[in-house]
């Protein structure tokens, strides 16, 4: 007679029911979004009296986890009590200002926003404004935290905040190590190229004879995900490109963890067609940019002259307006927009003889000032036109009196009267949700609270707090919220036009170097953190993030390693089973030392609890991390936590190689054992179970774990109805 192994739960639960243990109110082991919860509850004045009991709460979404295992206490997430030192500002009880640690000292944000995920309050603050999408990275340099702290609790956020002070005092920590400064803008990219991200020496990877070096993980060759940005050789020729991840036409694989491009692409192979001639001096199929100031195909009649049309952009993510051109008889003589930048020409056929041209400008958004000239070919010619948006206007050439000239500089039109613009007025209402920080520091400065209008004085394009606040509406209240302006997760500092790090600024033919994070980065990377935090243990991947390194991964690498081998050896299997692979696996959770990296810094813990949760419950792990990963943006800030989720889908592919084949060399050893023991199968009898799992089928089989429950194809039916008797 057979039974669901769930079955078994019950009784074993029943059984070790007193030697479980019981949660406090935010163990830190509980669940990330049952502390959310929690810290809500505290909020409004009702304090949890007790964790939620996990082991029921798994059953109830269905895990298909062997349920008897949940019932052992050894079979129990790994998890301890990290020690979070404050810096010493913080210490004496004094509250943050809002300053930036000394150069060479800040804490990255991913370690600091894994130290405020333990404290409720802090937790419950940032959850908020991740939730209700409310803009807390883009603002002025140096604004103090105090400020920020006062603009929330006006708008009835955060106001847990106001009596604890410690807990304070850990928010504005995680704060000043992640808003994006202009002092920081620049990352390893215009660092020393000769240096790592820890001041080390940096690898030369064009005198390895192989690709093998200190640290090196070689699951995340061919993985489908780029590692151009991590320290090392990965995106270099001996290393053929990391497996050919890095570009568009080389990159090959069906995974359920990553597929090619999920981090963009960095292609520095000199034979692909995507070859990246700002990444490479090497390129063989690409030609360079053609810098003809005229472009192809502009052949204007003889009674006609080419005249430039420059066209600029304030924000620096091109037009949100269409620029049209005709001429005497309404014929349309020039349609577009500029597409990109802060800056760029056009060409238009204008006549020679005497003529009148009118100009409609049409569209845009608060914010984003645009304006526009068209001027003689030769270098140095004053405008004949120039204006802005919205506009309606006129300019003559040939001779002067052909037609009034109103293109004169400035818009024409209110924007009242353009319904395609999207005025301060129409967008007020989400700044005040989303740009609540920014619209607080604008108000509340002299020189700022005159520019929150349509058509706001020029001086105000360099004040810091406008910036800011235009930032915040451009990327958080324009258009629809699914479809954010993709230039927000390019753009640098608070004020600036340009990218991040521009293509062109990068050194040439050197990898492992990441860019520093903008505003939206941070706003993605600190989601993806929090997203990580629900299904692993928080202290012990801060202390993963804190003290890192490309070593500190362990036996765990060591897993990854067999793993790896057995299953690209299809026929000897590097000389290994597929339970000798899986027996690593359960050792790293009690002992996650590795011979060769044994030291006082390495994470033992942290490295034990990637384990535990990999063999406890792999699918919604590895489900989790690979959400998490595909959030988390690739610059600097993030370059542990990115290196870290890496890390994590490896072990879980090596898991997935492994594990069916692993599961038939179990019941090979195992089924026989149990009949004999018992004379037949039954896992309702709590006895068999214990024989399974405590006595290890009576010799040293530990039981496998499952990345998926998807075995019925790869191995014999008789062997996967003994797992599922």
């Amino acid at each position: 007679m057979r039974f669901a192994i769930a079955t078994a739960l019950w009784l074993l639960r029943a059984t070790d029911a007193d030697d479980a243990g019981q949660l406090g109110p935010l163990s830190i082991g509980t669940p990330m979004m049952e502390r959310i919860a929690a810290a809500r509850s505290f909020a409004a004045g009702e304090r949890a009296s007790s964790a939620p009991d996990t082991t029921n709460r798994r059953l109830s979404e269905g895990h298909h986890r062997p349920s008897f295992l949940h019932g052992h206490r050894r079979f129990h997430t790994l998890s301890s009590e990290a020690n979070h030192e404050l810096p010493d500002e913080i210490e004496d009880g004094s509250p943050t200002k809002g300053t930036r640690h000394a150069a060479g000292t800040q804490e990255s944000c991913d370690a600091a926003f894994l130290n405020c995920m333990p404290h409720t309050k802090c937790l419950t603050c940032f959850s908020t404004m991740q939730e209700q999408d409310v803009d807390w990275a883009s603002v002025k340099p140096k604004t103090p935290c105090s400020d920020v702290i006062s603009f929330l609790h006006d708008s009835g956020k955060c106001q847990e905040l106001d009596s604890d002070q410690t807990e304070r005092d850990i928010f504005c920590t995680t704060f000043d190590n992640c808003v994006v400064w202009d002092d920081m803008a620049g990352g390893n990219a215009g660092g020393n190229a000769d240096e790592d991200e820890d001041g080390g020496a940096a690898i030369d990877c064009d005198s390895l004879t192989e690709c093998d070096w200190e640290g090196i993980h070689k699951g995340f060759l061919g993985d489908g995900i780029c590692h151009d940005a991590n320290v090392g050789c990965y995106n270099h020729a001996i290393c053929k490109f990391d497996g050919g991840d890095c570009c568009e036409d080389t990159c090959d694989l069906e995974s359920d963890y990553a597929e090619c491009g999920i981090d963009g692409y960095a292609c520095r192979d000199p034979e692909s067609d995507y070859c990246d001639i700002f990444l490479t001096t090497k390129c063989k199929n690409v030609e360079p940019p053609d810098d003809d100031d005229l472009p192809a195909g502009l052949d204007c009649r003889s009674d006609q002259a080419s005249y430039r049309l420059v066209m600029y952009d304030s924000w620096g993510d091109g037009w949100d307006a269409t620029m049209t051109i005709r001429d005497t008889s309404n014929e349309v003589v020039y349609t577009g927009k500029l597409e990109t930048g802060s800056e760029g020409t056009d060409f238009v056929c204008l006549s020679t003889e005497p003529a009148c041209y009118t100009v409609q400008v049409a569209g845009g958004i608060w914010g984003n000032e645009i304006s526009w000239e068209v001027r003689p070919l030769r270098d140095g010619a004053p405008p004949i036109a120039d204006g802005g948006s919205p506009q309606d206007c006129t300019f003559p050439v040939g001779v002067l009196d052909a037609c009034e000239k109103t293109c004169d500089g400035r818009p024409d039109k209110s924007v009242q009267n353009d319904p395609e613009y999207q005025s301060y007025e129409k967008l007020l209402g989400c700044l005040k949700d989303k740009c609540l920080i920014q619209v607080g520091a604008c108000d509340t400065e002299a020189s700022c609270k005159p520019c929150m209008m349509d058509d706001p004085p020029a001086y105000c394009f360099v004040n810091d707090n406008y910036n800011a606040l235009i930032d915040c509406a451009l990327c958080h209240c324009a258009g629809a919220e699914d479809q954010r302006n993709p230039f927000c997760s390019e753009k640098a500092a608070p004020g600036s036009t340009g990218k991040a790090t521009k293509k062109e600024e990068k050194p040439k033919d050197q990898t492992g170097k990441s860019a520093a994070c903008n505003a939206d980065q941070t706003l993605k990377g600190s989601a993806a953190v929090m997203s990580f935090a629900q299904c692993s243990s928080v202290d012990s991947v801060s202390a993963m993030v804190t003290n890192f390194d490309e070593n500190h991964f362990g036996a765990l690498d060591r897993f990854e390693e067999c793993a790896h081998v057995y299953n690209s050896d299809k026929i000897m299997h590097g000389g290994n089973k597929a339970m000798d692979c899986m027996r690593i696996l359960y050792n790293t959770m009690e002992s996650p030392t590795d011979k060769y990296i044994d030291g006082p810094d390495v994470p033992l813990d942290a490295i034990a609890a990637l384990s535990s949760n990999l063999y406890n419950n792999a699918e919604s792990f590895c489900d989790c991390a690979s959400e998490a990963a595909r959030g988390s943006p690739v610059c600097e800030s993030f370059m542990h936590f990115k290196t870290l989720l890496s890390e994590t889908l490896d072990a879980c592919r090596a898991l997935d190689e492994i594990d069916c084949a692993a599961w038939s060399e179990y019941y090979k050893d195992c089924q026989g054992k149990v009949v004999q023991k018992f004379t037949k199968v039954d896992f309702s009898n709590k006895n068999q179970c214990d024989f399974l799992i405590e006595d290890k089928c009576g010799g040293d089989t530990h039981y496998p774990a499952f990345r998926k429950y998807d075995c019925a194809g790869e191995i014999p039916g008789v062997e996967w109805d003994f797992y599922v008797s």
